[in-house]
């Protein structure tokens, strides 16, 4: 039996990071910084701190700006001499080789973060983590005025060894939930918390980087949040008006990440079970909803004040590059880095609000709808579909009661004029930047920000198909929008499917047939300006790239492209349903769904398409001998641990049954 790897924390992109290379010191070194890396590892040990300083300082450039450097210092034990130097006698050596250190955790991510922890840096860092505390205690009780040199210059160092500490708890954090509880027994949060009291005078880009830190660290970290709001030193209301406060700072990354936390805090179990007078307050989730959309919105930028914070920051990359190294990165200006984050939150709080404006709890199908079964053979003629992971069922959010339904309703409203608009724009970039213009950095980050606003849209879309009522204003505009969204994703998103080029990865796709699925079932209309050849790419990439996911949301969104006045592409999906239902191991979660889809698009004997197909094809014929096949899969449904599987099963069965029967009705009144 294999080894059982350590369960390994939800990562999500919302870093990229900000920092800014050591350019000071790459200058000095030759171009080919493989052949300099271990002369500048030997002069860590040098008995000078000027010479150890400088050499920590190179080795965080090649390290940013070298692939090939850095893996040959890490072949030459450079973690271990990095974090040997953290209990250096120098306090500017301190400074240098934190910040190597975030630097390596950011580029090599997991493996090398998980080989720092267990060489034990959190030793160091706790030492290093005290020391702050103690002189910035000393600052806020107004026991030090920081007047002399001396003490500016300490308080300076302090500050920058902070903020890489923070980084590196960022990066800690991500990796495993045995790391994470190490954090929470070093009072980590807490530490976090009290870098961004303003009271402690730190800078901001201190701050910054503490927030980012603590969105992650406070994410499904139900102990560590109970521990920091318990803490005598930190009474939850101040930490809510502490992250308020930060809410309306100037800083971008300073609002988006308080927000993000305050979510955070909001949505937390454990939380809610402990601290209840707190979350059920209109006052949190006033912050939440009415104050945090409008400033998350605005951090959004326009379709053209997007593409011209690409160009400029592109332009100063290729005007202000050092080494003209290929790896070499361009700097991204925090308007930028504030988008992915913005989207993330975004799509959070929508799947909330719509929760609290329906009265409940329970998500239809947004992003987490994940798959129930493995199966290898979903579709016949899309065979061979990979395996992935198992849908679950339990599609619940956990939220305590809504205060007042309308107002959510309306803050759903206000995505739907305010957000969505802005979304699409987002994907200009692939027409306005190639990748051979642009470094590396700066196309995974339009990459991140394109799949973000897939996730944000999907997530507006079933929020907007659930509150809004057939008969309202706001429910005839969202049609107009849905309609004009799925014409966009067959134009651009799915438009080169099949190429080798796409971009999105396999989590992507399924988030977008998920976007179909949602636009599709409020807008038939739309059904007529799909093609057959789009169908086609679609299904083809579904079965040689799909997950079970993606494909159980194109069958729900084939429910309502179905019904189309083309033939021909009705006929593609009628045989894609009925292939799905002949399959011998047919998988019960996607049968259900080609089940109901068939009910839907076949339900009228005077649609255009059903005697050239459904009768035509005999589909009804199958559909009979399809019975007892079906109700033994039904039986085989463990009601306890599929519960929701199997009620839906049974009513996919009782379905097939008076669907059969309407049908055979239907012929014979002919």
């Amino acid at each position: 039996m294999g080894k059982i790897n350590a369960k390994r924390r939800n990562q999500r992109k919302n870093r990229l990071n900000p920092l800014k290379k050591q350019d000071g010191a790459i200058k000095e070194l030759p171009l080919d910084l493989k052949e300099s890396a271990l002369p500048v590892l030997s002069r860590l040990e040098n008995p000078e701190a000027k010479e150890r300083s400088w050499a920590a300082s190179a080795i965080s450039s090649i390290i940013v700006s070298s692939l090939d450097g850095r893996l040959q210092l890490l072949k030459n034990g450079l973690v271990l001499k990095l974090m040997n130097r953290l209990t250096d006698d120098s306090i500017e050596v301190v400074v240098e080789v934190t910040g190597a250190l975030r630097n390596l955790a950011i580029e090599e991510e997991y493996a090398v973060v998980m080989d720092m922890y267990r060489k034990n840096i959190l030793a160091p860092l706790e030492t290093w983590q005290n020391k702050v505390d103690s002189f910035l205690e000393n600052i806020v009780q107004e026991k030090m005025k920081l007047e002399s040199y001396e003490e500016k210059g300490t308080f300076s160092c302090l500050c920058a060894i902070s903020e890489n500490i923070a980084s590196l708890y960022l990066n800690l954090g991500e990796t495993t939930f045995e790391v994470l509880n190490s954090l929470n027994h070093k009072n980590v949060l807490s530490f976090l918390f009290r870098l961004i009291v303003p009271a402690a005078k730190v800078p901001l880009p201190v701050v910054e980087t503490s927030l980012q830190a603590l969105f992650t660290l406070t994410d499904d970290n139900d102990s560590g949040l109970i521990s920091l709001l318990q803490s005598p030193n930190n009474t939850p209301e101040a930490i809510i008006d502490l992250l308020h406060f930060y809410m309306q700072s100037d800083s971008p990354l300073a609002k988006v990440y308080s927000i993000g936390c305050l979510f955070n805090i909001y949505q937390s179990k454990v939380v809610a079970k402990n601290f209840g007078e707190l979350l059920s307050s209109e006052s949190l989730l006033n912050i939440l909803s009415n104050e945090s959309l409008p400033i998350l919105t605005a951090l959004l930028p326009d379709e053209q004040t997007y593409l011209d914070l690409i160009d400029r920051d592109l332009q100063s990359f290729k005007k202000n590059r050092v080494t003209q190294l290929k790896d070499e990165e361009a700097i991204l200006s925090s308007d930028l880095l504030v988008v992915p984050a913005a989207l993330e939150i975004l799509s959070s709080l929508t799947s909330l609000l719509q929760s609290l404006a329906e009265g409940h709890v329970e998500e239809e199908f947004g992003d987490s709808f994940v798959a129930e079964e493995d199966d290898k053979e979903n579709l016949e003629d899309l065979s061979n579909v990979v395996d992935e992971e198992p849908i679950n069922a339990d599609l619940s959010m956990d939220v305590d009661g809504a205060s007042n339904e309308k107002s959510n309703s309306k803050l759903i409203e206000y995505m739907l004029d305010s957000v969505l608009p802005k979304l699409s724009s987002y994907f200009s970039w692939v027409s306005k930047f190639s990748s051979d213009d642009i470094p590396y950095n700066l196309k995974s980050y339009l990459l991140e920000v394109s799949e973000r606003t897939l996730e944000c849209l999907n997530n507006i879309s079933w929020s907007c198909n659930g509150v809004f009522t057939d008969a309202s204003d706001s429910s005839k505009k969202w049609n107009m929008q849905a309609n004009q969204l799925v014409q966009w994703l067959f134009r651009t998103i799915f438009a080169d499917l099949n190429d080798s080029t796409w971009p999105f990865s396999a989590e992507t796709f399924t988030v977008t047939c998920g976007l179909l699925w949602a636009t599709a079932r409020v807008s038939p209309e739309v059904s007529n300006f799909v093609t057959p050849e789009q169908i086609t790419s679609l299904i083809s990439h579904a079965s040689t790239h799909g997950s079970l996911d993606a494909q159980v949301r194109i069958f729900g969104a084939f429910a309502t492209l179905g019904r189309t006045d083309n033939v021909s592409v009705n006929e593609i999906i009628g045989q894609t349903l009925f292939s799905c239902i002949s399959l011998p191991e047919a998988n019960p979660q996607l049968t259900v769904e080609a089940l109901n889809a068939i009910y839907d698009v076949y339900g009228d004997k005077s649609y255009p398409y059903d005697a050239p197909v459904f009768q035509q094809k005999n589909y009804l014929r199958q559909l009979v001998e399809f019975v007892p096949k079906f109700t033994q899969m039904v039986k085989r449904i463990n009601r306890k641990s599929d519960g929701l599987l199997r009620f839906r099963a049974e009513e996919a069965l009782e379905n097939l049954g008076a669907f059969i029967e309407y049908k055979d009705s239907e012929y014979a009144s002919s």
